[in-house]
């Protein structure tokens, strides 16, 4: 019996290892706003009144922001068990972002939770349909994934334009 449970506990402490040390990692979002409101203010100077590189590429390399679309990035990855007979087969990780317009991403912080909650709901309900069982590399797989996480999404918010998955993989059990 230990000989069945040591290795998926050790499992799920690597995965949840990884995880945390993931998102240790990430920069915070509340910085990055911050380092682009004062990149803005300063109208794209860095601290010692360059444009933030030091190659003279002209304007087809300039980092000014733009008034275009906004990435929300969530706190952490989504985790999602894959079921067969009962037991955890495996499990997929996703990283996804909200593509949305830049004058709809106030408040995106406060809202997570209620994202969160959306799309692991879907995730869940992919995965009871078989989604993650087969191929993830599979092109139309991929797409039906992503848009089934889109109309999700737009269930907490109708102006997300899509859902992009960054990072998908399977782990087996």
């Amino acid at each position: 019996m230990i000989k069945k449970v040591v290795p998926v506990v050790l499992m799920l402490v690597f995965v949840v290892g990884g995880i945390f040390a993931a998102d240790m990692l990430r920069p915070s979002p509340v910085a990055t706003a911050h380092a682009d409101d004062k990149y803005e203010k300063d109208g794209g100077k860095d601290d010692h009144g360059k444009d933030g590189h030091d190659d003279d590429h002209g304007d087809k390399y300039d980092a000014k922001p733009t008034a275009g679309n906004y990435y929300f990035d969530f706190s952490r990855q989504f985790v999602v068990p894959v079921m067969e007979s009962g037991r955890v087969k495996s499990l997929v990780i996703l990283d996804l972002n909200l593509e949305m317009d830049q004058s709809e991403a106030d408040g995106m912080f406060s809202m997570e939770p209620k994202f969160r909650d959306a799309l692991m709901r879907e995730l869940l309900a992919l995965s009871n349909e078989g989604y993650f069982s087969g191929q993830l590399t599979d092109p139309e797989r991929y797409d039906d994934i992503q848009k089934a996480l889109l109309r999700a999404a737009r269930t907490v918010k109708d102006e997300i334009i899509s859902v992009l998955i960054l990072d998908i993989a399977r782990q087996e059990q």
